[in-house]
């Protein structure tokens, strides 16, 4: 596999660990931040837009992945690449999500439990 195969793995699994938090958010009925929300600085969009921005992701990574070359799972070397392609886009995305004007503050404990008491008890 020449560079640029490996590469392309690499990018397939960044579009791949992309696709996920997108795709949860959105199932989970919760707004998440993409791109385009960053750059033009405007409201969240819906969870079924997230939804629709995972699952383009998720496709574009597995073309990138299976259209490439022979994507091989017991290749210790394209599994490795297209797990470190995952391991950056996670990374990346934790710390710009921690750092997001978007983030809501964690809400006090006594909070979270009065909450979780009026969902049982009502």
């Amino acid at each position: 596999m020449d560079l640029l195969g490996l590469l392309l793995y690499f990018y397939g699994g960044v579009l791949l660990a992309h696709a996920v938090p997108h795709c949860v958010s959105g199932v989970m009925g919760q707004p998440f931040p993409t791109f385009w929300t960053r750059l033009r600085g405007k409201r969240l969009p819906c969870p079924t837009m997230n939804v629709l921005w995972g699952f383009c992701s998720a496709v574009a990574g597995f073309l990138l992945v299976a259209s490439v070359g022979q994507f091989d799972l017991r290749s210790t070397r394209d599994v490795g690449v297209l797990a470190m392609g995952a391991l950056f886009a996670s990374l990346h995305l934790a710390r710009l999500n921690n750092q997001s004007p978007f983030a809501a503050e964690a809400p006090p404990p006594s909070e979270i439990a009065d909450d979780q008491n009026d969902l049982y008890y009502s």
